[in-house]
């Protein structure tokens, strides 16, 4: 997914379930997902705690590019 935000702007976000190189549903470690930002001084990105998936993206208000990576354990 890729969206434009500005500098004072926050999305929130879902990671797609997993899924393996066949496209099966995969399971995750529960609790192990994590996000973090490229450019924690252009954006910085929070764990929802009531959707294991869900993300908010924060916009720190310098303007830049940044991506965000989710990791999990399987």
């Amino acid at each position: 997914m890729i969206v434009s935000i500005t500098a004072t702007q926050e999305v929130k976000g879902t990671t797609p379930k997993p899924v393996d190189k066949k496209g099966n549903e995969a399971s995750v470690e529960a609790g192990s997902l994590s996000y973090e930002s490229t450019d924690t001084e252009v954006l910085t990105v929070t764990k929802d705690e009531n959707d294991e998936f869900g993300f908010t993206a924060t916009a720190t208000g310098k303007t830049g590019a940044a991506q965000i990576i989710a990791r999990a354990d399987a």
